[in-house]
């Protein structure tokens, strides 16, 4: 009886149990600021927009989900779509809008960036940024997700053939997901980046996250999000329930995802180098059996300095109108 009790002890000091239960936050510190296209930024326990020289506060609990489970709520008079969650928080409008007299080409009223090519977009757009690196590649460009994500290997993949091409539903567009700058104050994602896509089942299937430097969380975006095709978040299959371990450490995290199209982030009890994700459960697709997920990625970055962070009251209060409704 000793000897079962002593095997009892062990076992239960073995692994460390948590379970992250459904539902998620926005987890956002006091340097939290998107610059461009729009600027926004924390202000307390609610999200300031600033849009054509005014100004509007809102409370997260003004953003609704739709049946297509994406937010959104008026902003300035504009309907925007919002996704956020951990520390993220992107936005974009059903039509373009620009700021009066604005040489930039960029649609102030999106995260994303519409571009034929996006990879040779953002070459053109952050050719500057880049000047001190001779002959920089694509990854250089995208080193905010590639300094810390070593791979993302999945073991399975949607292959389809349309009109003649093989479209490949991989990794590649989240492991290029969005670029930022810090001497342009602004981050743009990738519009219309293709998710990873499972071919069959996806029940019990793993991916494997490997980390340059150790994390103590993984941050996922959820399903097929696509910001002018809304209705694929719905019609493919999304993640419901995972379960996270750790060659590096004796613990497992279960997360349930709430089904909205937000960021969840999974915290682990401490730092690892390497995660598996198991998948255990998933809500159906009204029209297709791919399960999707957009990105599998880490908490995002920030490009705010101190001194903007003490001006934020002033430009917000003092510079700008308030918008009325």
């Amino acid at each position: 009886m000793k000897k079962m009790n002593m095997l009892k002890k062990f076992i239960l000091s073995s692994v460390i149990l948590i379970f992250s239960f459904k539902g998620f936050t926005f987890d956002i510190d006091e340097k939290f600021e998107v610059k461009t296209p729009n600027m926004i930024v924390k202000i307390d326990d609610q999200v300031g927009f600033l849009y054509d020289f005014k100004y509007q506060i809102k409370k997260l609990s003004d953003f609704v989900a739709d049946p297509d489970g994406w937010y959104s709520s008026t902003i300035c008079g504009n309907k925007l779509y919002v996704i956020f969650g951990s520390n993220y928080f992107l936005y974009h409008s059903n039509k373009d809008l620009y700021y009066p007299k604005s040489p930039s080409k960029f649609n102030f009223g999106s995260s994303f960036l519409k571009a034929k090519n996006f990879d040779e977009e953002i070459k053109t757009i952050f050719t500057l940024s880049y000047s001190e690196i001779k002959n920089p590649t694509l990854d250089d460009y995208f080193d905010e997700i590639k300094s810390i994500i070593k791979s993302v290997t999945v073991p399975d993949m949607l292959i389809e053939q349309i009109n003649g091409n093989q479209i490949k539903y991989d990794t590649y567009d989240m492991e290029h997901y969005y670029i930022g700058d810090w001497e342009m104050g602004m981050q743009l994602f990738r519009y219309g980046a293709r998710p990873w896509a499972t071919s069959k089942n996806p029940v019990g299937m793993n991916i494997k996250m490997d980390f340059k430097e150790a994390q103590n969380s993984i941050v996922i975006l959820n399903g097929y999000v696509h910001p002018d095709k809304r209705h694929l978040y719905k019609a493919n299959r999304r993640l419901k329930k995972i379960r996270v371990t750790s060659p590096d450490a004796n613990f497992y995290v279960e997360s349930e995802f709430e089904d909205t199209v937000h960021f969840h982030e999974v915290k682990f009890p401490e730092p690892v180098t390497s995660v598996n994700i198991e998948i255990l459960d998933y809500y159906e697709g009204n029209k297709y059996k791919d399960l999707c997920v957009q990105m599998f990625g880490v908490r995002n970055f920030s490009f705010l300095n101190e001194n903007s962070i003490r001006n934020l009251s002033f430009d917000y209060l003092m510079r700008y109108k308030k918008y009325e409704e």
